[in-house]
């Protein structure tokens, strides 16, 4: 971390001196960008890598419904009777906000098991983390290729050339996706993922992160970053409109990277029961309000299902601390536990319906969520 620390000083040391540069007459305007979007992604990777540094270490559990998974989460943090330390909350073990059933998956979300208590958490909430544009990105990524095995999408050669021109063109919008330098990254080791484990060359996919790197663009809409994305699967219209509404639910929020839940929405983002199949087109009326970092917690439950749709579908993890106990491996790691994954499929997709694409992508299942943690 001191090592951290001094790159940061170097790096506000090195902006101050081209900010002082620019001032002066003979500075080349070109090369004060250029040293300043240097200087700005390096900053951006530090407070990332701080940031990182800062997560304990966990082990995941996931792999098909009904395998196991809930008891040996149970056993790994303590037992049944183990208790979630929520303050303002008192005398409730996880089983108060997971649904109990032998026949069907109970966990819609990622939830991490703790016995780290954050002092900024308000009373009566517990923190969540949010996927990232390039995490929703992934998860996309991972889930077509993983679970719809990314036949029957081929794209014939005029429509190529119709995306092709839309990604060459100016971006003129005004209202654009943060951290454009992470976004790009990203994108390229989506490509290099695809390229390495699955043999391909994406030509669109490739026009675009050369137009990225060209030099020449220094910021992303979110349109353009749905259209450059959706290179990755074939720009197929309903992945893309799925992917279009989790990036405007995070539009929305504000791209966070945490917040706080309020304790009685608690029970109801856990239970898979509640996921129904999500709308493609974003709806500001079903969504959740934000008041600083925490989600709002409304008296009427007019969209309530949908809402909590929306809200499941761009949580990363839901962070549950959980009391000391001698029988858990929680001083050393955290546990997170992944809902469960489906049985592989044995048709192909290419005779499946748009529906089926969707349930697919929405379901949350263990591959897909997982795919966000291994990079």
């Amino acid at each position: 971390m001191i090592e951290i620390k001094e790159l940061k000083q170097s790096i506000s040391q090195l902006k101050k001196f081209n900010d002082n540069y620019a001032s002066n007459s003979s500075s080349s305007e070109l090369e004060v960008r250029e040293d300043s979007t240097l200087l700005n992604r390096s900053e951006r990777e530090l407070l990332r890598i701080e940031k990182a540094m800062e997560i304990p270490s966990a082990i995941g559990v996931f792999g098909q419904s009904q395998c196991g998974k809930s008891y040996l989460v149970s056993e790994l943090t303590g037992g049944r009777e183990s208790k979630v330390l929520i303050t303002g909350v008192e005398g409730k073990d996880f089983q108060d906000y997971n649904q109990m059933e032998s026949d069907q998956e109970t966990t819609a979300v990622v939830t991490r098991f703790t016995q780290q208590v954050s002092a900024t958490v308000p009373p009566r909430s517990v923190m969540v983390s949010f996927m990232s544009p390039s995490e929703v990105m992934w998860s996309i990524t991972y889930g077509f290729y993983g679970e719809l095995r990314s036949t029957g999408f081929e794209l014939d050669e005029e429509k190529k050339k119709e995306i092709r021109e839309q990604i060459l063109s100016p971006d003129n919008a005004s209202h654009h996706i943060p951290h454009f330098d992470q976004v790009t990254r990203e994108f390229s080791e989506c490509i290099n993922w695809l390229k390495e484990y699955y043999s391909l060359d994406l030509e669109l996919a490739n026009i675009a992160i050369d137009h990225l790197n060209s030099g020449q663009v220094h910021n992303i809409s979110l349109e353009r970053f749905v259209l450059i994305a959706s290179t990755l699967w074939n720009n197929d219209e309903t992945i893309t409109d799925c992917f279009r509404a989790r990036i405007e639910a995070l539009d929305f929020y504000g791209y966070p990277s945490a917040g706080y839940l309020p304790e009685e929405l608690l029970k109801d983002v856990l239970i898979a029961s509640n996921r129904e199949k999500l709308s493609l087109r974003f709806d500001r009326d079903s969504v959740y309000s934000f008041e600083g970092e925490s989600i709002i917690a409304p008296n009427s439950d007019d969209n309530k299902i949908s809402k909590l749709n929306n809200l499941q579908a761009v949580i990363k993890e839901v962070v549950l601390p959980i009391e000391e106990n001698d029988n858990s491996v929680l001083s050393k790691l955290d546990v997170l536990d992944f809902p469960g994954a489906r049985a592989p499929r044995k048709a192909g997709i290419a005779a499946h319906t748009s529906e089926d694409i969707q349930n697919d992508l929405e379901d949350g299942n263990s591959e897909i969520l997982a795919g966000v943690y291994k990079r």
